[in-house]
């Protein structure tokens, strides 16, 4: 009785664990596509000619036509690279000239604890 109480706790620990990435990588990602409008208001992408995005997972169709949008919008002229990596375990890295922006958990977490 008291191990099947124990699994269920676990379980339910594991479970809100892995919402509570889903939630953060939406915010991530819903933070990167600000970033790039912003940057492309500004008129400074003109001259990048290769983009690189790294994923902790494969991107659903939508976001990945919401993405490269964005991405053509801010750089109209770069060649798109989407490539998954289990080097972080979530969220998303974007990689143009000597500009990367970090919008991973790890990243994320780093800056909340920074503020202690």
């Amino acid at each position: 009785m008291i191990l099947g109480l124990i699994a269920l706790q676990i379980f339910i620990a594991v479970l809100v664990v892995f919402i509570l990435i889903k939630l953060l990588e939406r915010e991530l990602f819903s933070a990167l596509i600000e970033e790039l409008r912003k940057f492309q208001s500004s008129g400074e992408g003109a001259a990048v000619r290769d983009v690189e995005v790294v994923t902790a997972r494969k991107l659903s169709p939508h976001q990945e036509q919401e993405l490269r949008a964005a991405i053509n919008g801010a750089f109209p002229s770069a060649e798109i690279v989407i490539l998954e990596s289990g080097k972080i375990s979530g969220g998303f890295v974007l990689k143009f000239g000597t500009t990367l922006m970090d919008k991973t958990i790890g990243a994320h977490l780093a800056k909340l604890v920074s503020f202690e």
